[in-house]
């Protein structure tokens, strides 16, 4: 793979990946899956409880930010 004139030889900061199949839990809806990556990320860092939910609770602006509002309760299809 070439980017910018240059192989890519491994990861960097100035790079991405992208899953082509999600990662998605099936049982949950679109905004209750944002909130278990939020509380995932929130347990990781050790953060409190209240804390916790604060992370969690970003997950209306992420739903927006997305423009998913409208499917927020939609869940994965197969």
């Amino acid at each position: 793979v070439i980017a910018n004139g240059r192989p890519v030889r491994g990861a960097a900061a100035d790079r991405a990946m992208v899953f082509q199949q999600y990662s998605l839990f099936p049982w949950l809806d679109v905004y209750e899956n944002i909130r278990f990556s939020r509380r995932l990320k929130a347990n990781r860092e050790q953060l409190t409880s209240s804390d916790v939910e604060a992370a969690c609770g970003r997950a209306d602006a992420l739903v927006n930010l997305m423009g998913l509002a409208a499917v927020q309760q939609a869940v994965p299809e197969n």
